[in-house]
């Protein structure tokens, strides 16, 4: 019931469905060698052809009707050798289109491997918060497998049948982060794409929302990520509505929170909120026993 199209590096259409011909108005021998953006003028393709991205989302229309469009690179030897385009109307879109085209594998706690006391005790306190809904904020260095836990929790949760949405608030851009988290409404700013766009807050309703990084968000944001866990409330860029956003919170960050509360430089009443369960994830030097486990493993996997 999906449009579906295929496209090479050249951006020309190589294989279309009938779905999709019946959505875009066109005959196969109309659509087919034709340049992408000549067909769906407002595609985002940049980003996937250029090795940048695996997967993007956007909202187009198209012949007046608003369609959820996913775009997936193909590879061949890890080189980005065309994409393929799904789209479907947005009222039929859910959460799931988003969850399970990022994150196709269920993480459980049995794939965190480590037999020591203090990777044994992180996990155990890990399994008894997972059945709540309580903020968890995961605490380590980076390589610790902070977000191997926040899916573990997820998936171990009465959520894991809904979006696990990660985001990495130290790698997107701070012109573009609040735009990711809460979305933006059409003609918010210049180049805002026409029909507007949903965040990664809305994707993650009734899941779980993973904030990698938090100590490196900006501080007018965190006012805003308050206001979520205050209110359970979003208000995208431009909007003047506030919808109602059932979400669970797990942040993770190997700053010192607390000196940087101290220094001003993060909010005090925040740190509080999110802090609720804070579990401590060792390194890899201080998990006695484990690196031999651990080499086993890479061994049997590699060889």
């Amino acid at each position: 019931s999906d449009g579906y199209i295929i496209i090479n590096t050249e951006k020309e259409i190589t294989h279309i469905n009938e779905h999709a011909l019946n959505i875009l108005g066109m005959t196969k021998e109309e659509a087919e060698d034709k340049v992408i953006t000549e067909v769906i003028p407002d595609l985002e393709l940049k980003s996937i052809l250029s090795n940048r991205e695996n997967a993007f989302y956007d909202e187009i229309k198209i012949n007046k009707k608003t369609y959820g469009v996913f775009i997936s690179a193909m590879k061949d030897n890890k080189e980005t050798v065309g994409a393929v385009i799904s789209f479907k109307i947005v009222d039929k879109i859910s959460s799931r289109v988003f969850s399970k085209a990022y994150y196709t594998k269920e993480i459980t706690f049995n794939d965190i491997l480590g037999e020591s006391r203090k990777i044994t005790d992180a996990k155990e306190l890990a399994k008894k918060v997972s059945v709540n809904s309580t903020n968890i904020l995961l605490l380590g260095e980076s390589g610790t497998g902070k977000e191997l836990f926040a899916r573990a929790i997820h998936y171990a949760s009465d959520r894991h049948a809904n979006p696990f949405i990660a985001v990495n608030c130290a790698a997107i851009p701070e012109s573009l982060l609040e735009s990711e988290l809460f979305g933006y409404e059409s003609g918010a700013f210049t180049g805002a794409n026409k029909t507007g766009k949903p965040g990664k807050f809305e994707f993650a309703h009734t899941g779980t929302i993973f904030l990698d990084e938090i100590g490196d968000m900006p501080f007018y944001l965190q006012a805003k990520i308050l206001r979520v866990l205050q209110d359970k409330t979003i208000e995208k860029i431009g909007g003047v509505v506030q919808k109602d956003i059932d979400v669970r919170i797990i942040a993770a960050t190997n700053r010192n929170l607390e000196e940087m509360v101290r220094t001003g430089k993060f909010r005090e009443d925040l740190y509080y909120r999110l802090n609720v369960i804070p579990i401590q994830i060792p390194p890899l030097r201080e998990r006695e026993g484990d690196v031999e486990l651990l080499v086993e493993y890479f061994i049997k996997k590699y060889s």
